[in-house]
């Protein structure tokens, strides 16, 4: 796998997030399946450039807990650490590895919504802070 692609292609999903994100049209449901999707889908190609990056095997996989948990402790940390310099509300640890937890299949489960299973609600305030805190770390990792 070309860690240069994946981080590309990372950022190119995460963009599309930030651009969903910032519309406010007449019936917001229209992006918010979208919205999460790229979100999730930055996050987990972001985990995975870093990985590629520090020559770390994954299996093919989506679940970004599990992805994540793959990192080095030292990146992990450093994720963590610029998440809570951005958004405070999640200094607690109990509280971040929970949201981690609720979108760890965000993108499997969002993406396949319209079959009309149920999705683990989660606080996509915490998706913004760690997509954001993932690939501004992965750019230094």
């Amino acid at each position: 796998m070309n860690k240069h692609f994946l981080a590309y292609q990372a950022k190119s999903f995460y963009n599309a997030y930030l651009a969903l994100e910032q519309l406010k049209p007449e019936d917001e449901l229209l992006f918010v399946v979208p919205r999460l999707v790229n979100g999730a889908f930055s996050v987990e190609l972001i985990i995975k450039a870093i990985l590629t990056e520090k020559n770390i095997a994954y299996e093919k996989a989506h679940n970004l807990k599990v992805l994540f948990e793959m990192l080095p402790l030292d990146i992990q940390e450093k994720i963590w650490q610029y998440l809570v310099e951005k958004a405070p509300e999640y200094s607690d640890k109990t509280k971040r590895e929970n949201e981690l937890l609720l979108m760890s299949d965000a993108f499997k489960q969002w993406r396949y919504y319209y079959e009309g299973k149920t999705v683990a609600a989660f606080d996509s305030r915490f998706l913004s802070a760690f997509a954001n805190a993932s690939s501004t770390v992965s750019a230094v990792a």
